[in-house]
């Protein structure tokens, strides 16, 4: 009659364990999902941070690009210029030296 009550005490408390087991599995598996889940959304927020600090790079990167092409037409626009003055201050030089020689002829 003992060994049956210690034996009944004891499938009674391997199926409190397996009640125990098969909840906490539950609860594990749950918390899992929850993990899983944040996991996701961390991705997802990466990715949104990946492609605007892209977008950011190819900013730079297309502003640079402009600015290159300002300088450049800013220093062709500065030649132009000084070609300019030059061809300026000769066609003075050719004016002066004209009217020096018209002044000396007559």
């Amino acid at each position: 009659g003992e060994a049956r009550s210690t034996v009944a005490r004891m499938e009674a408390e391997l199926f409190e364990w397996e009640a125990s087991a098969v909840d906490e599995a539950r609860q594990i598996a749950h918390a899992e999902a929850v993990v899983d889940s944040m996991l996701l959304r961390l991705r997802h927020i990466e990715g949104q941070f990946q492609n605007s600090e892209e977008r950011r790079q190819q900013e730079k990167e297309q502003q640079t690009v402009l600015f290159g092409e300002i300088k450049t037409e800013l220093s062709l626009r500065t030649s132009k210029l000084h070609a300019t003055a030059t061809g300026l201050k000769m066609a003075q030089q050719t004016t002066h030296d004209l009217t020096t020689q018209n002044q000396a002829i007559s």
